[in-house]
């Protein structure tokens, strides 16, 4: 078989991934990036504004604090989230690993429509009738307003995104602890190193590349994430958790301005495209 006919071989798979990005990512982009330069209310014809829609941005102070919530969003998922999934991925690959059951548990959650797990946090997390704070009472704690309040109900869509990704987390922890080579523990263990000090010394600086893109891919997750915010918190109370996305929705679909919200989203790819450049080289090599 000749080079050219591997090559053909090649192009041929490649083909279908290329045709679906094409038509599902890079024809919508561009629709949306021309849809950006127009005003349409979908029930009259658009008008041209050119860059009028990027202008408004820069004065609206409705959306700059929807980019500040998402900020904060994006910081109490991504921190706390690769911190569990760097304890729960060594003690799955521990000397004493959790049992085969908790580790299918941390799964579910990946595997469950993002909706669907919402709606039922919400109602653990109702004020009044909801069992988390019905066990929370037991030990005297009193009710705590995780729907009702700005703060708790950060807390709460943080924790419901940590809780809905940890599980594919933990896979990428627990792969690239496998790749490590285990004299290197060996070594460390024989020269008195406590267990402490080889995950401190030895685990983690090995694990570098893996928490940098644990870092990058849970930052463009929650960057756009928009389907906990939806049915969790519905942006409320008062915004407090809306996020960049639940913003583009309604003002597409509530308020049917179709081309600033269009703006708005191509603000929203910039930076996450900026983050994904942004990341180190080596990132994706070691991986």
């Amino acid at each position: 078989m000749t080079r050219a006919t591997d090559r053909r071989i090649g192009l041929l798979f490649v083909a279908p991934a290329v045709i679906g990005l094409v038509a599902f990512v890079g024809i919508p982009a561009a629709a949306t990036a021309v849809l950006s330069l127009f005003q349409w209310d979908v029930l009259t014809p658009p008008r041209y504004l050119g860059l009028a829609n990027y202008s408004r941005l820069l004065t609206d102070s409705e959306f700059g604090q929807v980019m500040r919530t998402t900020l904060v969003f994006v910081g109490a998922t991504v921190v706390p989230g690769v911190a569990l999934a760097l304890a729960l991925g060594m003690a799955v690959v521990g000397p004493e690993p959790i049992p085969r059951v908790a580790r299918v548990a941390l799964l579910v959650p990946v595997c469950a429509s993002s909706i669907g797990v919402s709606l039922i946090w919400r109602t653990v997390l109702n004020t009044d009738f909801g069992p988390l704070n019905a066990m929370l009472s037991v030990v005297g704690i009193s009710a705590i307003p995780w729907l009702s309040d700005g703060f708790w109900s950060m807390v709460a869509m943080a924790g419901v995104a940590i809780w809905k990704g940890i599980g594919y987390d933990v896979a990428i922890v627990v792969a690239g602890l496998r790749l490590m080579p285990s004299h290197v523990f060996e070594a460390a263990a024989l020269d008195g190193a406590s267990a402490w000090q080889r995950v401190r010394h030895v685990a983690l600086p090995l694990m570098t590349p893996t928490i940098v893109f644990l870092t990058v891919i849970g930052m463009v997750r929650s960057a756009h994430s928009f389907d906990i915010a939806f049915a969790l918190t519905g942006g409320g109370p008062a915004r407090a958790t809306t996020t960049a996305p639940l913003l583009i929705y309604q003002r597409a679909f509530q308020f049917f301005d179709m081309g600033y919200a269009a703006a708005m989203a191509w603000v929203l790819l910039l930076a996450i495209a900026l983050v994904l450049i942004a990341r180190p080289r080596s990132v994706a090599l070691d991986l």
